[in-house]
């Protein structure tokens, strides 16, 4: 697809009216760390120990995790859970202080997140 009709393609999802639907991708299969999209696929935030933290509060280091996870969450979209918005409800927005950024392979994060920290 060329860059020009990506660009129309983005920007009619853009007009579209989102109707509630969350898609999740966990890096583990404890469900520990994800991210999250709406449903014209737009990336919200991350979720950690069912905290979320929003796209827009994520510090630099953890806009490159996150952005490397997204990568693998869209090669991997067939893991992609879907959500009904109301369903997401209980997790809490949380600043996520100590994101551990530094690894190069969100796919194999297999650690827990609790008071802060990951373990």
């Amino acid at each position: 697809m060329s860059n020009k009709m990506w660009e129309n393609t983005v920007e009619h999802a853009k007009t579209c009216v989102l109707n509630g639907k969350l898609h999740v991708y966990y890096a583990d299969d404890k469900q520990n760390i994800g991210v999250i999209f709406n449903n014209i696929f737009q990336l919200m935030g991350l979720i950690a120990d069912s905290q979320y933290m929003s796209v827009d509060l994520l510090s630099e280091s953890e806009k490159i995790y996150v952005d490397k996870l997204v990568k693998v969450a869209y090669e991997n979209w067939e893991n992609v859970v879907e959500y009904d918005g109301e369903a997401l409800i209980g997790v809490k927005p949380n600043g996520l202080t100590t994101l551990d950024a530094t690894t190069d392979d969100p796919g194999a994060t297999q650690r827990s997140y609790s008071s802060g920290q990951y373990t």
